[in-house]
């Protein structure tokens, strides 16, 4: 993978990370409406319970109103900050697991390993690899240092660290999982499964649009619950 290809993919991965942390703020606004929607509805739902009797039918007019939407926004208000918050962990999920899967394939590809020899190779041919491989930025070698044998042995020891490195790397990141009570293998092949992954981002979606839908709801039956109330005045 080139630097320029790498450079790309890491700023379209951060913009795509910058508008959904974007769209987030927003629903983070939202949130805050909610709040205090339906904690206003609460503080006027409790008011309302001490002055009536436990027969709910025997309740009527702008009593019987304010109890009735104060407690529907307080159902789907409390059902919107539930749904905001799956929509947010399933969010992080899928932002984090597409950045560990693109920068896992950007481990195994580098963590394949060249023979490289000061018979078949020069010093410049390494450093190209050590350029391109582990994103290092070696100039160029003299003519006389091109074909020095001990300068060319500098640079294979320097591969070959680099490469113990980024197998170190990998075996840290397999072994981690277990921490977590994942198998190497099954978390891996569950979380990269294209059904899996896709059913995910269907989930988010729909969650998005629940969501959305009963941030709508609530601040509907408040509205329309204070317009039936203040008819009544």
């Amino acid at each position: 993978m080139t630097r320029n290809t790498e450079k790309l993919i890491l700023n379209w991965i951060n913009e795509m990370t910058s508008d959904s942390l974007k769209n987030r703020e927003i629903f983070e606004q939202a949130e805050k409406i909610i709040v205090w929607i339906v904690g206003f509805s609460i503080g006027v739902f409790a008011l309302q319970v001490p002055e009536v009797t436990s027969n709910y039918k025997s309740i009527e007019g702008v009593r019987k109103i304010i109890m009735t939407y104060s407690l529907y926004t307080i159902i789907f208000g409390i059902s919107f900050r539930i749904s905001s918050f799956l929509t947010e962990i399933i969010l992080k999920d899928i932002l984090t697991s597409f950045k560990s899967k693109y920068f896992g394939e950007k481990i195994m590809l580098e963590i394949k390993k060249q023979h490289i020899s000061s018979e078949t190779h020069n010093a410049n041919q390494i450093i190209d690899i050590l350029n391109e491989e582990f994103n290092f930025n070696i100039e160029k070698a003299s003519h006389q240092l091109n074909e020095n044998k001990d300068f060319i042995d500098t640079l294979i020891n320097i591969y070959e660290n680099s490469f113990n490195d980024m197998e170190l790397l990998d075996t840290i990141t397999k072994d981690s999982l277990i921490y977590f009570g994942y198998k190497k293998n099954g978390l891996v092949k569950i979380t990269n499964s294209e059904n899996f992954i896709y059913f995910r981002g269907i989930l988010y979606r729909l969650l998005t649009a629940i969501t959305s839908l009963l941030f709508i709801t609530t601040l509907g039956f408040f509205l329309f619950g204070a317009i039936k109330i203040f008819k009544f005045f």
